[in-house]
């Protein structure tokens, strides 16, 4: 059996103290640890919230999926939600209609398909917290998101 080596070109690392700074959106942090120029076909994020923060209904041209890690988030999909729990995995195929909220303190593994996301993530970086819900989707929108909040 051959055995690959993992050399610097074929395997990265990210230590903790090394990981960029958090993006902050509508009162949850952001933090990129693969992003799309490291890797062409996804980008990983760790996302962290509280205190009902989260996004609006949406849909984007990505797949999304969430892997809880400490805490709570409340999912929907469609017009259903439900809370999950450190180590339940939700996947979210592009085109569906979703959003969710940390009730409780909660942080959770985003893995997106494609380039886009954390792009999007960096153009809303800018918008004040507290702003509407249109705000950030009229930039959002560019990126190919869609206002889903009327289901």
């Amino acid at each position: 059996m051959n055995h690959a080596q993992l050399t610097p070109s074929v395997m990265g690392s990210l230590p903790a103290d090394g990981r960029p700074q958090a993006l902050h959106l509508a009162g949850v942090d952001i933090t990129p640890l693969v992003s799309g120029s490291a890797c062409n076909s996804y980008e990983l994020g760790l996302v962290a919230g509280c205190n009902g923060h989260g996004t609006p209904a949406h849909s984007h041209p990505w797949d999304e999926t969430y892997f809880v890690i400490k805490g709570e988030v409340v999912i929907g999909v469609g017009n259903q939600e439900k809370a999950f729990h450190s180590g339940d995995l939700v996947h979210i195929p592009a085109g569906e209609r979703h959003w969710f909220r940390f009730d409780k303190s909660g942080e959770a593994l985003d893995l997106t398909s494609g380039q886009k996301a954390f792009a999007m993530f960096e153009a809303l970086v800018d918008v004040p917290d507290g702003s509407s819900a249109d705000k950030y989707l009229s930039i959002a929108k560019t990126y190919g998101e869609e206002d889903r909040r009327k289901g």
